[in-house]
């Protein structure tokens, strides 16, 4: 029954990597993490020769951030030189024949070599993705951006009830990613990251209202346009389109 415990312990698969003298070992090992459990003491022993088939220490950091969640509580991370391990879990106050090697903290960051846990998508998100393939039908000539635009036009003329169900989806779904990542946390974007995006937007803004032959182009005017920019010159007449068809829908 240990044997059993030891292998379902950790989500890596270590068990594909080793051989039976690896597994006597772990076991072994496995055995004093029990007996420090008992204690009231969190330890995992992993030998070194299995770590280094693991991927070495970012194998290593991987585990610690997984123990860091299941446990609920910072981590550490030892070489046991003694017994030619990595030894994870609770600090240690007297450690002479330890040597740290990292602190994993509680909840652990996003690693670098992790999975990404998506961002819940808000409500017009999950519209523009249901729309996208309808309207990229209907304007194959148009940029991704300014399919962009034409989607945002249907959005801002969508019924309240339309609108509510998109709402009930991203609630769900950010419940589920909730429920799936409980330690997740949303981070907001940074004061000059905001005032960064809004000086770009206002300065493409303000261009678009100052160039004659984009301003002659949303009305429709496909000829103001060079050949280089011929495919933003069809943006007007496409939202023109957009319009009618919203406008035929209505009641």
């Amino acid at each position: 029954m240990a044997s059993k415990t030891a292998e379902q312990a950790l989500p890596l698969k270590i068990f594909e990597l080793t051989s039976l003298e690896e597994r006597q070992e772990f076991r072994a090992l496995w055995a004093e993490h029990i007996k420090l459990r008992d204690q009231g003491i969190i330890a995992y022993f992993l030998p070194k020769g299995i770590v280094k088939k693991m991927g070495g220490k970012l194998a290593v950091k991987e585990v610690a951030r997984r123990l860091s969640i299941l446990h609920k509580r910072a981590v550490y991370v030892y070489v046991d030189d003694d017994l030619e391990a990595f030894r994870i879990g609770d600090h240690i106050k007297r450690c002479d024949q330890f040597t740290k090697v990292l602190r994993m903290p509680y909840p652990p960051p996003q690693d670098e070599h992790g999975i990404k846990i998506p961002k819940p998508r808000n409500s017009f998100i999950i519209y523009r993705g249901d729309k996208s393939q309808g309207v990229k039908a209907l304007f194959p000539e148009l940029t991704e951006t300014e399919r962009s635009k034409i989607i945002a036009e249907f959005w801002r003329n969508e019924t309240a009830e339309v609108k509510a169900h998109y709402k009930e989806l991203a609630e769900l779904e950010k419940q589920k990613i909730l429920e799936q990542n409980p330690d997740y946390k949303c981070t907001p974007r940074k004061k000059w990251e905001i005032k960064r995006r809004n000086k770009k937007a206002a300065t493409r803004l303000e261009v678009m209202s100052t160039s004659p032959a984009i301003t002659a182009a949303a009305q429709g005017n496909s000829n103001a346009l060079p050949p280089s920019q011929s495919t933003s010159s069809n943006i007007g007449p496409a939202l023109t389109q957009a319009r009618a068809l919203i406008a035929a829908n209505q009641p």
